[in-house]
């Protein structure tokens, strides 16, 4: 039916925008398979040859998101730089690396896809732990507190990344407000030491 291996992968690509487009204005309910062919300019028959099922795709779909978060993140923890300023570049990029439709509708696609939650979740589970071997890094370096556990600093640095991705009014705003917010953190409030005697 296709004249090359790279013929299929560029269908499937495109399979795959359709996808991700729909899920992002639609919902995982709001569309059925006839307008994912009509998206993706594919015969019904043809789509179905290429991936199957709707939850197939749509598993890939938020598989491939997530895993391309990961890939970010891991080029920015790869760098060799001072470790605080690693952290922050993050912190900061980290909201941007979202889309924040797609993210809404997981939800949801786990509900109707319940099978599709395991897989999604162990890739999660994997990006967690990348992220939390990054923190022990920081504390076998002796740059960050070793009084605190990872997955302490870890909650931290999620609820910084929540509170201002739900209430900046722009991603500049959001961006200014989570470096100010992570120096805050990790240097601290106080100026100088008080002495206590």
């Amino acid at each position: 039916m296709f004249n090359s291996k790279s013929q299929d992968e560029m269908i499937y690509e495109r399979v795959l925008n359709a996808t991700r487009n729909l899920l992002s204005t639609r919902g995982v309910k709001g569309w059925n398979m006839d307008m994912l062919s009509q998206k993706a300019n594919l015969s019904k028959r043809t789509l179905y040859k290429i991936i199957g099922t709707k939850e197939k795709i749509v598993g890939d779909v938020i598989i491939r998101y997530i895993q391309g978060i990961q890939r970010e993140i891991a080029v920015i923890v790869g760098q060799e730089q001072d470790f605080l300023k690693i952290t922050e570049e993050v912190l900061v990029a980290y909201p941007g690396m979202l889309n924040t439709n797609l993210t809404e509708v997981i939800p949801d696609i786990f509900h109707e896809y319940p099978g599709i939650e395991a897989k999604v979740l162990g890739h999660q589970d994997e990006l967690t732990q990348r992220i939390l071997d990054f923190i022990r890094e920081g504390m076998d370096r002796g740059v960050l507190n070793n009084e605190m556990t990872p997955e302490d600093i870890f909650d931290v640095l999620r609820a910084l990344v929540h509170y201002y991705t739900t209430t900046s009014r722009s991603s500049q705003n959001m961006a200014d407000r989570l470096k100010k917010a992570f120096h805050l953190t990790a240097y601290g409030f106080v100026k100088t030491q008080v002495d206590k005697g």
